[in-house]
């Protein structure tokens, strides 16, 4: 501020001695005061001003750093979850791939070794009923006797076997599910007569017709048993099937001649036993 005027106004002043005059002029200087105070109040807001303008810029970007910064490292994130996600499927994939495989090939092995075990048994299956059919076509009519063969002595309707044991009919009849071994447990004649009148009723309930009596097959069967013991390894109903087929007794609609031929192993024995039987 250029000083020369206070100092002329102060040298007026001391002239002439005016107090009006040295009024006026402190009260100039102290208006130049409070304007250069006021001037200087609004650089200082200004700059404040400014530093806070440029400290929120500087926040603002560093903040928009941050959250790039974020948004790249959930995009990264995301990118190797989705990796390992894939990875995680494909294994399991894989995995399920080799179990069906595993599983695949044991159903198949299970199947191979059903089918090999059904062929075993229609085999020996067949080869029981081919045994029986010559047993049978070499018999007469009502084979009682067969020679070199201690036949059974039914007596007053009892036959007793050599086994002492005594079971539970019921229980029997659930064994000869599986084979006829528990034949042979029956001690007197009624069990074996209710047995064979009992597998008569079910063919009976599927439509099957046996028409000659239970005794007939009991005595029938224990000659047979006599002579081929291992015919008791097949369920009983197997053997009451064979049986009536060979005594053209099986009345399932089918022709009997039909039926006798898969018994018998040649046409010798088919015509033997159409022979023994009269027909």
């Amino acid at each position: 501020m250029d000083l020369k005027i206070p100092l002329l106004l102060l040298l007026g002043i001391l002239l002439t001695g005016s107090p009006a005059f040295a009024s006026a002029v402190v009260e100039q200087r102290q208006q130049m005061m409070r304007q250069q105070q006021q001037e200087a109040l609004r650089q200082k807001q200004q700059q404040i001003i400014q530093q806070q303008q440029q400290a929120y810029q500087q926040a603002a970007m560093q903040k928009q750093k941050a959250e790039q910064l974020i948004y790249q490292r959930a995009v990264q994130e995301r990118a190797t979850a989705q990796q390992a996600q894939q990875a995680y499927n494909q294994a399991v994939g894989e995995k399920l791939k080799d179990v069906q495989g595993q599983r695949q090939a044991a159903v198949e092995n299970s199947q191979q070794q059903a089918a090999e075990y059904m062929r075993s048994q229609q085999t020996a299956y067949q080869q029981q009923m081919q045994q029986l059919g010559v047993l049978m076509s070499q018999q007469p009519s009502m084979p009682t006797s067969i020679p070199n063969v201690q036949a059974p002595a039914y007596g007053n309707l009892f036959y007793e076997p050599p086994v002492e044991e005594v079971v539970d009919i019921a229980q029997i009849w659930e064994k000869m599910e599986q084979d006829s071994q528990a034949w042979g447990l029956m001690i007197d004649m009624q069990p074996k007569l209710m047995t064979v009148q009992r597998m008569i009723d079910r063919f009976r309930e599927e439509n099957i017709q046996v028409s000659k009596p239970a005794s007939h097959y009991v005595q029938l069967i224990d000659t047979m048993a006599f002579q081929s013991p291992d015919m008791l390894d097949q369920p009983f109903e197997n053997i009451l099937k064979i049986v009536a087929i060979i005594e053209y007794d099986f009345g399932n609609g089918q022709d009997k001649d039909a039926l006798a031929r898969q018994i018998f192993p040649d046409e010798k024995g088919f015509q033997a036993n159409r022979k023994r039987l009269g027909l």
